[in-house]
């Protein structure tokens, strides 16, 4: 009885002691360094930003970076024009002496170029008006989002198998995690319109942030909605919050 009472006791104790260390871990943050490189080359140049704590960095020429990170912290890191990665960061990479990153650099960059505007509706392909998906939401709608109402086909015999797989094996939610790169993918190249001198005049961005802020705007996710969404005047609006936001995390 009392060895049972003992093993209780510790027991609690444990558990007291869990709940009140793991949450000052997780919200301790180190200095880390990191290299991002594709095999064993570094890639110089890139943006990488802790979203986290909206803080940024460069990587140097040889792809070496250092930032300020803890468990749980999302770092995204940008090309000039296109976003190469995003990473998690994992209390396991955080005790890492080098934390090493690999980018994947497919495609190339393209100098700006004029297109008439010519669209399926004007060529009387498509009926005018529409509604118009991206590649990844095309492979969404093909394999179905899962939702509990799907179950009642059971009682009609009608159930449709495929949405519940793919909610199984995790294609509906790498689906989805596609459309969202997409729509700051698309977001950040709405941004490469605007003169960075325009931006810096208009928003009072310092020059050597310009090229940051455009990122820092592409990642929220309430501008990438309104760009998706055509919605200029909702973008217009977050942009100008997100730029005072900006400007007060500037070092003076």
């Amino acid at each position: 009885m009392l060895s049972n009472r003992f093993e209780k006791r510790n027991t609690a104790t444990v558990i007291l002691l869990l709940f009140f260390t793991l949450p000052s871990l997780a919200q301790e943050r180190l200095s880390i360094q990191g290299k991002a490189a594709t095999g064993s080359v570094g890639i110089k140049n890139l943006i990488v930003i802790n979203l986290t704590t909206e803080k940024e960095t460069h990587t140097a020429a040889d792809g070496t970076f250092r930032m300020v990170a803890g468990v749980g912290d999302t770092l995204v890191f940008y090309s000039s024009r296109r976003l190469l990665k995003e990473l998690i960061l994992s209390a396991t990479e955080l005790q890492q002496a080098l934390l090493w990153v690999p980018v994947q650099t497919d495609g190339y960059e393209l100098d700006e170029v004029v297109v008439e505007r010519i669209t399926p509706e004007s060529l009387g392909i498509v009926p005018k008006g529409q509604q118009k998906y991206t590649p990844s939401e095309r492979k969404l709608y093909t394999a179905g989002d899962f939702k509990p109402v799907h179950l009642l086909g059971l009682l009609g015999g009608s159930l449709k198998i495929d949405p519940i797989l793919n909610k199984i094996n995790g294609r509906t939610e790498m689906f989805k995690k596609m459309i969202v790169t997409e729509q700051k993918e698309a977001a950040l190249a709405q941004l490469q319109v605007y003169d960075p001198e325009w931006l810096e005049e208009h928003y009072k961005i310092p020059k050597d942030y310009v090229k940051g802020f455009m990122y820092y705007v592409a990642e929220n996710e309430e501008y990438a909605a309104a760009i998706a969404a055509k919605n200029e005047t909702m973008a217009t609006f977050i942009m100008g919050n997100l730029a005072e936001k900006y400007r007060k995390q500037l070092p003076e």
